[in-house]
């Protein structure tokens, strides 16, 4: 039986209230998410290279297909294998530290049958297994997928759907680390560190105590089983910040109720602009990259953590926006944000934390066309990604006369016929006139 988590809402009305927590301060820039080396593998794989897991673990996908993951994984040095039962029957089904079971179980009719190979793939896995499905309501896989015959039968799950049967057949719980993307890890301290490197004090930086109360803060919202396996590095953790382990877990208690106080979200959102870390729009929200994250003061990253877990890593989204009074979280994913002084957006993730529900809106033209971001330097801060280039971008294109900006600005056909009468154009990260 899956565990049932608590709403922010349901923590509130049984905690105490806790002061804000300052923000940390401002760390050098981040490097700007880069895109996958291997554009053509899966997004259940990317997920896995995102996260470091394939650096020197042996790979098995279990249901390969054409074995496009497995060949690319190869090129790039991944000890990779796979087996499927029509395009490579005849390779062996062997254990491997990472399993990948990538688009399967929801082509599977049979529930038991859908069981039994979640079990197989599980009883292969030596360290973690990747499942991925497609999500109820999630538009990115269809993006990318084209169904091999009409009327062919595919199970979409809800996130509380998928959650349950992996939890039913493995006995463990997943972590969410995209829509419809769970990984199942074997041993509960490997599970407990991979939460923790999330966070922040992985590899890349020195721990932290923000970063500690927000994994404890996020553990204890959760229920997470494995939590009473706290691995040797987090235990050592807090006996660095803490005189007991019970009163690392007290702060932690204090940190997540403060996230179900508005008032104290609101206060957090703009103490994090004012800190250069986020842009703040009166009565609108916080609107953060998700680089930045890491730098936010404690209360929001426990607010944001919480709608991760309904969502997957938030460091897979471009921006991401607090609805500082409404318990409420918007994800956006746009078309190379950072290469493109216009991106497109593509889908909009809206979380409510309160009802501990998730709605997505599609922008890949069904039903909407995608929407450009204009001016996107307001959501950017000193140090960011081409931040000077995109700023004079700006600059140049809000002088443009005789264009109407309103609501979400013109469509991008109608913008480059606009710029294209007044004899410009786009090139890079600037308007140029057009040479007659």
């Amino acid at each position: 039986m899956a565990h049932k988590k608590q709403s922010v809402s349901q923590i509130a009305e049984t905690a105490p209230l806790a002061p804000l927590t300052q923000p940390t301060p401002l760390a050098p820039p981040p490097t700007p998410p880069q895109r996958p080396v291997m554009p053509s593998v899966s997004r259940s794989v990317v997920a896995l290279l995102r996260h470091d897991l394939l650096a020197t673990a042996s790979f098995f996908d279990y249901g390969c297909g054409t074995g496009a993951d497995v060949a690319a994984l190869r090129s790039a040095g991944v000890n990779a294998s796979g087996w499927d039962p029509q395009t490579a029957a005849q390779q062996p089904r062997q254990p491997a530290d990472v399993v990948h079971l990538g688009m399967v179980i929801n082509v599977i009719e049979d529930n038991v049958e859908r069981r039994r190979t979640l079990a197989a793939a599980w009883d292969l896995t030596k360290r973690v297994l990747a499942v991925a499905v497609p999500l109820s309501g999630h538009c990115a896989y269809a993006r990318g997928h084209e169904a091999e015959e009409d009327g062919a039968f595919e199970k979409h799950f809800t996130t509380t759907e998928l959650d349950t049967f992996v939890n039913g057949v493995t006995g463990r719980q997943g972590v969410i680390v995209a829509p419809g993307i769970v990984l199942v890890f074997r041993k509960d301290d490997d599970e407990q560190a991979f939460l923790r490197q999330r966070v922040g004090g992985g590899k890349r930086a020195a721990p932290s105590v923000d970063d500690l109360l927000v994994h404890l803060a996020l553990q204890v919202f959760e229920r997470r089983r494995s939590f009473s396996a706290l691995p040797a590095a987090v235990q050592a953790e807090i006996a660095r910040f803490f005189a007991s382990e019970d009163d690392a877990l007290n702060a932690a208690r204090v940190l997540l109720f403060s996230a179900s106080n508005p008032e104290l979200v609101a206060t957090a959102s703009e103490a994090a602009a004012a800190a250069g870390v986020a842009y703040f729009e009166a009565r609108d929200g916080l609107y953060v990259t998700s680089g930045r994250l890491g730098q936010l003061p404690p209360v929001l990253r426990v607010f944001i953590g919480c709608g991760e877990q309904l969502y997957g890593d938030a460091t897979g989204t471009a921006v991401i926006k607090v609805h500082d009074r409404s318990g409420k979280l918007t994800f956006h994913v746009y078309d190379d944000f950072w290469g493109q002084p216009v991106p497109k957006l593509l889908e909009r993730a809206k979380i409510d934390l309160r009802r501990q529900r998730i709605d997505f809106f599609a922008y890949d033209g069904q039903p909407h066309d995608p929407q450009p971001l204009y001016f996107k330097s307001k959501w950017l801060v000193a140090g960011d990604h081409l931040y000077d280039d995109q700023c004079a971008f700006d600059t140049q294109l809000a002088a443009v006369p005789g264009i109407e900006w309103s609501g979400f600005g013109p469509e991008t056909d109608e913008l480059t016929a606009l710029l294209r009468v007044r004899g410009l154009r786009v090139s890079g990260f600037a308007l140029q006139h057009i040479r007659k």
